[in-house]
């Protein structure tokens, strides 16, 4: 008897390779090493405040050219981080471009010595400053987009035509190939131009990714996407953090699924231009909204107009302005238009807000595109998008998260399912926009879109200083403010409430929000602001939460007199951890079992004290915004969990 079988499929070994560097990949960006610091080199960018060198951001006055042979030393300093929930990472952001240490110091010239690319480059950054259409020429030359309004730009979800990436590498092969075809060049004049073009952009990953696929795929037919898989791997390896690089995950992910499905057959070439711009925005959907928490409905509307301005006209016409000078009156009235037309749309109210979301969902949301696009039913993919969408309203968890703002306070509630919004505080520094830094988008990651209840503990900055921002920019329906007089602070405020017509109240005893009772402890009128802060005490799932504001000793005493509390599950220690505020026969009465400070790092205040932190050390677990940032507590019915995020 004879058995046929099946041959079995060998594994090609392209294939074991592509695996295997995938694997290594991944163990590279899973083991996060910094390794030692080093502040000596050459200075391979200037900022404002600082330069780059070797592999640490070194901040100083005096300017350097780039290029120069220094060595830096001074004071590590922790870098500055958004220690929020779902925000903008400035560590992450730093480390992709192989930054990881800041350094306070000063450096010392040691080779007045600049090579001839760096000589070059520092020429055309001179000779960019002296055009009036500067801000574009920066923008499309060397692709710094510092001087552009980036809000508006990516409002419009328009940001990829001003950061240089594949069109305009392709732009650079269209001219050369017209150039190739009158005179006999060879590809390496090609090459050796792009790899120059890397350094004056910076080494932006999207720059890397398209020469080399340019390259890749001329001369390798078969294979492309695993070859693509490869690269992608490699520069991993080479450099893990640039997972953390959005325009590295834009400009990979789009281009992995434009060359495995994309089919640029068409009838109609404004169809397809459309189809295009929608399927590119289904694809950068999961890093659109973890960046924005907004999508913008006409976001294909827009690509379909800018793009070919953009690339056929403001582009082309940049590079000509910055050869012949001449052309510069031409260019500084188009980016005029330009300008306009972006803020003209940018007033349109057209986004839809999304919540974040986290990394399991958007590797479910990849595989769920990769299996439609193959099936030719990308559309199906709006059906996960809208889950995502109405996810929050499926949340049946209190959530009550202490806001790091530094030295100030802010806390955000939300209530099960999403029916209620109370923010009590804004927080407020000076010199420093809170609102679009931290406020609106952590209302936006959590899906918020409205604010139903925001309650004034007091009238000082710290605790109210964003709140005319906030009323001005995010939707209130309620505020309620404390008793007793007013400072002036809180009196713009009145007066901009009654402009906009938003109700406000004070004097208060209680709030019925869904049920739950918000009782406010006001004893009596005081002499002085903290005081007469509102002091909230409250129950969810009956665990106890009391609020303290910047009320101190004298009030607590009183509080003491008048109500009967005790058993506190959570409280906001008063006055930032003063030693104004938590006496310990107020803390011996509450016995509070979760203590939060929130609290500026390294403050000229010295908060919190010693002696309060003692106090409390005898009965609490101590949490505190300048430790431990945000800090969130999830309740559920017969539970509850505390996560905080400091990076």
């Amino acid at each position: 008897m004879i058995v046929h079988m099946k041959k079995l499929k060998v594994i090609s070994p392209f294939k074991i390779l592509v695996l295997l560097f995938v694997l290594l990949a991944i163990v590279r960006i899973t083991n996060k090493n910094y390794g030692s610091i080093n502040a000596s080199g050459r200075v391979r960018r200037v900022l404002d405040n600082g330069i780059y060198v070797g592999n640490t951001y070194v901040y100083t006055d005096i300017s350097y050219l780039l290029g120069s042979l220094v060595s830096c030393s001074g004071d590590i300093i922790k870098i500055n981080n958004n220690n929020n929930f779902y925000l903008f990472n400035y560590e992450n952001y730093l480390n992709s471009m192989g930054i990881f240490y800041t350094l306070d110091g000063t450096c010392q010239i040691v080779n007045k010595h600049i090579p001839i690319h760096y000589k070059i480059k520092n020429y055309i950054i001179k000779k960019l400053n002296a055009y009036k259409s500067r801000d574009y020429l920066y923008a499309f030359i060397i692709g710094d987009t510092k001087y552009l309004d980036k809000d508006k730009i990516n409002y419009l979800g328009i940001g990829h035509l001003f950061s240089i990436s594949g069109m305009h590498i392709m732009f650079f092969i269209m001219l050369f190939e017209m150039i190739r075809k009158r005179i006999k060049i060879p590809y390496l004049i090609l090459f050796l131009f792009m790899l120059f073009y890397m350094f004056i952009t910076n080494y932006s990953p999207s720059i890397i990714r398209a020469c080399a696929c340019y390259f890749l795929f001329k001369y390798i037919k078969k294979d492309r996407v695993l070859l693509y898989i490869l690269f992608t791997s490699i520069m991993l390896i080479i450099n893990p953090y640039y997972i953390y690089h959005t325009g590295f995950l834009y400009s990979f992910i789009i281009t992995f699924f434009l060359i495995r499905f994309y089919d640029m057959k068409s009838e109609n070439k404004i169809i397809n231009a459309l189809k295009l711009s929608i399927y590119i925005s289904f694809i950068a959907f999961p890093i659109q909204i973890n960046q924005n928490f907004y999508i913008n409905l006409l976001t294909p509307i827009y690509n379909l107009f800018f793009i070919p301005i953009v690339s056929l006209v403001l582009f082309p016409l940049s590079l000509l302005t910055f050869l012949v000078p001449i052309f510069d009156d031409i260019l500084y009235f188009l980016v005029n238009i330009m300008d306009s037309m972006i803020t003209l749309y940018s007033n349109l109210k057209t986004i839809i807000i999304f919540p974040h979301m986290n990394t399991y969902f958007a590797f479910l949301y990849y595989i769920l595109l990769y299996y439609l696009s193959s099936k030719k039913k990308v559309y199906l993919i709006l059906i996960i998008i809208l889950i995502h969408y109405f996810s929050i309203y499926l949340d049946f968890s209190y959530h009550v998260i202490f806001l790091d703002v530094g030295q100030g306070d802010s806390t955000l509630i939300i209530t099960p399912y999403h029916k209620h919004v109370i923010l009590i505080d804004t927080g407020g520094l000076k010199n420093k926009n809170l609102y679009d830094r931290t406020l609106k988008n952590t209302l936006y990651s959590r899906g918020i879109k409205s604010i139903d209840y925001l309650i004034i503990s007091h009238g000082d900055y710290d605790h109210m200083g964003e709140t005319i921002n906030l009323v001005n920019n995010f939707k209130v329906n309620n505020v309620i403010l404390n008793s007793y007089e007013y400072n002036e602070l809180e009196k713009e405020l009145i007066n901009e409430l009654e402009n906009k017509k938003i109700k406000y109240y004070h004097g208060l005893d209680k709030l019925n929000v869904e049920n739950n009772i918000l009782y406010f402890l006001n004893t009596k009128e005081y002499d002085n602001e903290n005081d007469n802060s509102n002091v909230l005490y409250f129950k969810f799932n009956n665990y106890k939460f009391l609020f303290m504001g910047d009320a101190g000793i004298v009030k607590e005493k009183d509080i003491m007199v008048n109500y009967n509390i005790y058993d506190i599950d959570f409280i906001k220690v008063g006055h930032h951890g003063s030693n104004t505020s938590s006496s310990k026969e107020f803390i011996d009465k509450l016995k509070p079992k979760n203590c939060m400070i929130s609290v500026g790092m390294n403050n000229r205040y010295g908060h919190p004290k010693e002696k309060v932190l003692d106090t409390l050390d005898d009965y609490c677990r101590i949490y505190r915004t300048d430790l431990n940032g945000s800090i969130e507590i999830k309740i559920n019915k017969n539970s509850y969990n505390i996560r905080t995020y400091n990076p």
